[in-house]
């Protein structure tokens, strides 16, 4: 019943007041309702050293992980959960607008097979303001959390970065890969992004592979989005990245 009514009022909210100022979102008190009071399990965020949120942390996720000084973790927002279906709700319409995933792949086998994400805030801002607010309940809980810890702002109109935070990622366990080897994962694919000389090294990889062999690599990459050259070539580099133990501090 907490949850639909913090639903309820931050649409209302958002609807009423949406030529407000940017920052004021992130004070917002839905008539007496926090946004903190949607989180299973409170994490006190400090957004200059572990922002993010662990999400039923009683359930197994270990505070070490949240805490691990990785080269990005001061500007990257992290969601970890004990469970991957409330992560892949939160971002299916996201993964579908940025064509991680085909718009034909049902939120239903999704949810099977998602284990974790990573976006840079552009590309969350773009995708929330595309939909006009028209969110479903698990991505109003994410756009809930965003604002709360000052990662996204409303400015005339329209949510940008706080510039507090660059990347946004969250990591949940799978049936055959570990919670710790998912977020590692998805941390890697900040490299991606952010160390250029990584990302040449395995481009370059990738170029130098005879035609069979990259069609092979793409075929055990299946679940992702075929008619996207660009993300097979890096979720193939961030999983050979894996299988080196590459150092991310």
């Amino acid at each position: 019943m907490l949850k639909s009514i913090f639903f309820l009022c931050l649409i209302f909210f958002i609807d009423a007041q949406w030529q407000v100022k940017a920052g004021i979102l992130s004070e917002m008190n839905f008539f007496g309702l926090k946004l903190d009071n949607t989180i299973e399990e409170k994490n006190e965020v400090d957004i200059n050293k572990s922002p993010g949120r662990i999400i039923y942390k009683h359930l197994g996720e270990k505070e070490s992980s949240f805490n691990y000084n990785w080269k990005y973790r001061k500007s990257t927002y992290e969601l970890h959960f004990a469970s991957s279906e409330k992560l892949a709700k939160s971002i299916y319409g996201l993964a579908v607008f940025t064509a991680d995933v085909s718009k034909e792949v049902p939120l239903s086998k999704f949810k099977k097979g998602v284990q974790g994400f990573h976006y840079n805030v552009h590309q969350v801002c773009d995708w929330i303001n595309s939909k006009n607010l028209n969110l479903s309940y698990d991505e109003s809980w994410l756009l809930g959390l965003l604002i709360a810890d000052g990662v996204i702002v409303l400015s005339d109109g329209k949510f940008i970065p706080s510039n507090k935070i660059k990347h946004i990622l969250g990591a949940g366990p799978g049936r055959k890969r570990s919670f710790e080897q998912n977020l590692r994962h998805e941390r890697l694919h900040v490299f991606w992004d952010e160390d250029k000389k990584f990302r040449e090294v395995w481009k370059d990889r990738w170029n130098k592979m005879a035609k069979e062999q990259k069609e092979n690599e793409i075929k055990n990459l299946k679940n992702y989005n075929q008619n996207n050259p660009n993300q097979i070539i890096e979720e193939w580099a961030i999983y050979n990245a894996e299988k080196e133990d590459y150092n991310i501090k």
